[in-house]
């Protein structure tokens, strides 16, 4: 079977220009993952049913349907000037159209816009993989109280060995193929990139993690806070900061929030979370 990708991350396009040999890393009913031999790069490959995410190559979702069909885990992939071989399927991307996955900062929040951001995130009722209303995060005293938000607050707020405890503690913490925790640190470097509030010790101490002999958390939640820390982000969290740099409607905003609410179980609104943490903490 022969394919043309639909479009892909331009973050991509350079790995696909070489000739290499990856393979099948996780497969799940609606996307799969590839890795490289050295297991420090994944491609994501999904539908164009799903909100542009970093290093991703999509699909029409009846071919992808057929490709998940057709392979198997540890399957192997072959890269070669442009295109992706997959058993019996030859993805062809050089051509395609490109996203650009990286979110750039710098620009001044708008006031009344981060005001709108804040009203709508406490009428959600929804609970993030803590256990959390946002309602509960409006108030300050929680980075007083529950664990995960103490070690929040250190990340800004710490000595140099608090934050590196706090990230330690943060890494990998919650369930799922990305933990609340990791999700939680890219809303923060999200709103970081705005907001210049993380330590500049942050990066690097986040990749002595990833890069530590004992695995602090999950191939794909490792992925995306690499994609995070290199600036790149899922569309509904660029739609949303690109939303809050100008003067938007409540409407607007909620519309933004609600599809990152969508992303995953818990996934987006612990990105949320994040987010919105990062703000308050701002202010105190």
């Amino acid at each position: 079977m022969f394919v043309n990708a639909a479009y892909s991350d331009e973050s991509v396009i350079g790995i696909l220009q070489g000739t290499t040999t990856w393979f099948v890393q996780s497969i799940f009913q609606r996307s799969l993952n590839i890795q490289n031999n050295e297991q420090n790069q994944l491609i994501l490959i999904t539908s164009v049913a799903y909100p542009k995410m970093p290093h991703a190559i999509y699909l029409a979702e009846n071919s992808l349907n057929r490709l998940i069909a057709s392979v198997g885990i540890n399957q192997s992939v072959k890269i070669s000037d442009g295109h992706l071989r997959l058993g019996d399927t030859t993805i062809f991307v050089t051509g395609s159209p490109v996203y650009q996955s990286r979110l750039v900062g710098g620009q001044i929040l708008d006031k009344g816009s981060l005001t709108c951001f804040l009203q709508v995130l406490m009428t959600i009722e929804k609970r993030n993989g803590f256990d959390f209303l946002f309602s509960e995060i409006g108030n300050k005293s929680i980075f007083d109280t529950y664990r995960e938000f103490k070690a929040f607050g250190m990340l800004f707020n710490g000595s140099a060995d608090e934050q590196m405890k706090a990230l330690r503690f943060l890494v990998g913490r919650g369930k799922g193929l990305t933990p609340s925790g990791d999700d939680m640190l890219i809303g923060a470097m999200a709103a970081n990139l705005f907001l210049s509030r993380l330590p500049k010790a942050f990066a690097e101490n986040m990749l002595q993690i990833l890069s530590g002999d004992v695995k602090a958390t999950t191939t794909v939640s490792e992925h995306y806070l690499r994609c995070a820390l290199q600036g790149r982000f899922n569309e509904p969290i660029k739609d949303l900061l690109q939303a809050l740099c100008t003067r938007s409607g409540i409407e607007t905003i909620e519309k933004k929030i609600m599809n990152i609410t969508e992303i995953g179980h818990t996934s987006g609104l612990d990105m949320l979370t994040g987010f919105a943490a990062t703000l308050i903490l701002d202010e105190i």
